[in-house]
């Protein structure tokens, strides 16, 4: 994802924050959502999709390397991309709460990749966890698998999943 310096945009007569738009963007839309005026462009130079991020400064500030909402243009594919669990390829299980949450990040690329998209395009991320201890271990391990690439990002404590022995899965949306 291409993201030009922070600019302010004026459509419609309302001065709106936006980050990733420069002169090689394209106007899409104008969208209300719940009182709140959302622009999406597109990327003209022919490159990767460019996504809009939402941070508003009337909320507070995301807690970790996410973005509190992410517009993708209307002409995009999307991928939905079930909540991977952390199986290998020969069905055995990743090992402790680290390495299956590694092993999850692992089968997401594994499936973009077959969608023939990257971590670039990721959109939304869910993760559930089983317990309030591996969270501030799940944001480093996500943080480092999406190598500076923002998206809208819920993490969520869970009693139990499928399985006894899986601590943790994790869905994603992405948009190319």
């Amino acid at each position: 994802m291409h993201l030009a310096n922070p600019g302010t945009l004026n459509k419609g007569g309302n001065l709106r924050r936006c980050i990733g738009v420069n002169q090689m963007t394209e106007f899409v839309g104008r969208f209300v959502v719940f009182g709140h005026a959302l622009y999406c462009f597109i990327n003209l130079s022919g490159g990767q999709v460019m996504f809009i991020h939402h941070n508003p400064t009337t909320v507070s500030a995301p807690a970790s390397a996410y973005s509190h909402g992410a517009c993708a243009p209307a002409n995009s594919c999307w991928l939905h991309i079930s909540g991977q669990i952390s199986l290998k390829a020969d069905v055995s299980l990743a090992g402790d709460g680290e390495a299956q949450m590694q092993a999850c990040w692992e089968r997401i690329f594994a499936i973009l990749t077959d969608g023939d998209m990257s971590k670039k395009d990721i959109v939304k991320v869910t993760a559930y966890v089983t317990d309030e201890a591996p969270a501030a271990s799940y944001r480093e391990i996500r943080d480092r698998n999406m190598e500076g690439t923002l998206s809208a990002s819920t993490l969520l404590v869970v009693s139990a999943l499928a399985h006894p022995d899986w601590v943790v899965e994790i869905e994603a949306i992405a948009a190319g």
